[in-house]
């Protein structure tokens, strides 16, 4: 007598030559037995893995749920951006570092950066471009 690799089932190694008698505990309500058991192990995991995907699948929809929301959020925040530089008005100036410093030249900073101020001194029209003293 010998057992099946998986379930442990027991069967007869060669039917023509076998001894034994049958014996109907082991060969059939044992065996039964075993099938039954490793079949409702099976049902269990079966369930708990569709138990599992279906919690995953709830979770992938909250997900992108939550990810249409934030580019919504996202939209609006940069909307309310636009809208405060919008109404911020402009910077205008200039800057030179005043330690250790070998340059006479100013920079322009913000809204400056590629603007001239056109002016006039004693009647003459100059052009400020910041690194000339008029």
């Amino acid at each position: 007598m010998s057992e099946t690799d998986f379930l442990k089932l027991k069967k007869h190694d060669n039917v023509e030559t076998n001894t034994e008698k049958f014996d109907i505990e082991n060969y059939l309500n044992g065996n039964w037995d075993k099938i039954d058991e490793a079949f409702g192990k099976d049902r269990e995991r079966i369930s708990t893995l569709e138990t599992d995907n279906t919690t995953n699948k709830s979770n992938i929809t909250k997900n992108s749920s939550d990810i249409t929301t934030l580019k919504s959020n996202v939209t609006d925040i940069n909307a309310k951006i636009d809208n405060i530089q919008s109404l911020r008005g402009h910077i205008y100036g200039v800057r030179r570092k005043i330690t250790n410093n070998t340059s006479t030249a100013w920079e322009r900073i913000k809204d400056s950066i590629g603007l001239v101020a056109n002016a006039t001194k004693n009647g003459t029209t100059v052009q400020n471009d910041f690194d000339k003293l008029y």
